[in-house]
């Protein structure tokens, strides 16, 4: 990432300069495409920024989520922005119209992101969706064990598919 956005800033200003030595003015065709250009790079550099903020699920709990083997969808490494507040998820589940996430800190205010994750879904027509927040990690992998025990014979729906779809799209 660090890579790609170098690349499109090294690009974009090299477009610039090229246009300014070859017409010895600013005011060329090469400048607009240059500008235009540092779009791109900047929106790059914005998520790059808003990934390293953003927390990482360690090893361990991987392996310890991937045990339980539960046959709902399982995401890594959420993070929603939304226009008051940033939400940084280690992990989430969606089963059944159910959405448990795990927290990334302490400072995580659930109201705010069920609020923000809620009001997404009913926008794109998605209602009838739960979500639930554990601050711990055993008492996340509880109520995973939990779910995978009351919907074992269960299976994914389409439902939960355009839930995963959403979720993917609004998060960085």
């Amino acid at each position: 990432m660090i890579a790609v956005t170098s690349f499109l800033f090294l690009l974009s200003i090299g477009i610039i300069v090229m246009g300014y030595v070859t017409t010895g003015t600013r005011k060329n065709l090469l400048t607009i495409v240059g500008v235009l250009g540092l779009l791109p790079a900047s929106k790059c550099l914005v998520t790059l920024i808003m990934l390293f903020l953003a927390k990482s699920c360690d090893q361990s709990l991987c392996d310890e989520i991937t045990k339980l083997n539960g046959p709902y969808i399982s995401l890594y490494d959420m993070f929603f922005t939304s226009y008051k507040k940033n939400f940084s998820i280690l992990h989430l589940v969606i089963m059944n119209s159910v959405i448990i996430c795990l927290c990334a800190d302490d400072k995580f205010d659930p109201g705010s992101c069920r609020e923000h994750l809620l009001t997404m879904l009913k926008n794109v027509g998605t209602e009838g969706v739960t979500v639930s927040f554990a601050k711990d990690r055993d008492e996340y992998l509880l109520m995973l064990k939990n779910l995978s025990e009351k919907n074992s014979d269960n299976v994914s729906s389409a439902k939960d598919a355009s839930i995963k779809k959403l979720l993917f799209d609004i998060s960085l």
